[in-house]
């Protein structure tokens, strides 16, 4: 298929990264990622948009698969916000040159620490536990609600007071 880049209008080539073809503009460097192909590229998307990204409004890019209006989300880097736009029409994601490297850092900084033995007390789903900036979180691997202990709040600058 051949897409146009939502950044600077010049065409994309499919272009093979670790073992998965993703669309690449030459002329800005911005990459498109349809619906899956975050995963075979070291993001992971789940964790991404289940627990990182929130909504930033609407785009002004068009989807270079299917040309509806993207959305915007802002995703917190540990003192540097990056935006990013997701596709409303089919969820694929597009990023600007640097952006992928950023998200792939940011996915390797979310390290596993393990399924907890605890249940979510919204869904009874099992907990995934990890560690964020040295904060065990706790998120729930069905509803995807997150759980901060209240040592972990006051670590994380949350006043429960």
């Amino acid at each position: 298929m051949n897409r146009t880049c939502s950044n600077c209008s010049q065409p994309m080539s499919q272009r093979s990264y670790q073992g998965t073809v993703v669309d690449l503009c030459s002329g800005c460097g911005s990459v498109y990622l349809d619906p899956g192909e975050a995963e075979g590229t070291g993001i992971d998307e789940a964790t991404l948009f289940g627990r990182d990204a929130r909504p930033a409004g609407p785009s002004m890019r068009k989807c270079p698969c299917g040309r509806a209006n993207m959305t915007r989300f802002a995703i917190d880097l540990g003192g540097r916000t990056l935006e990013i736009d997701r596709s409303s029409c089919c969820g694929g994601v597009f990023l600007d040159a640097g952006e992928h490297g950023a998200l792939v850092k940011r996915t390797a900084a979310l390290t596993s620490v393990s399924t907890s033995e605890r249940k979510c007390p919204r869904c009874d789903g099992a907990f995934d536990a990890f560690v964020q900036d040295g904060v065990e979180v706790d998120t729930c691997t069905k509803c995807k609600a997150v759980f901060l202990d209240t040592g972990d709040l006051g670590a994380k600058g949350i006043d429960v007071s």
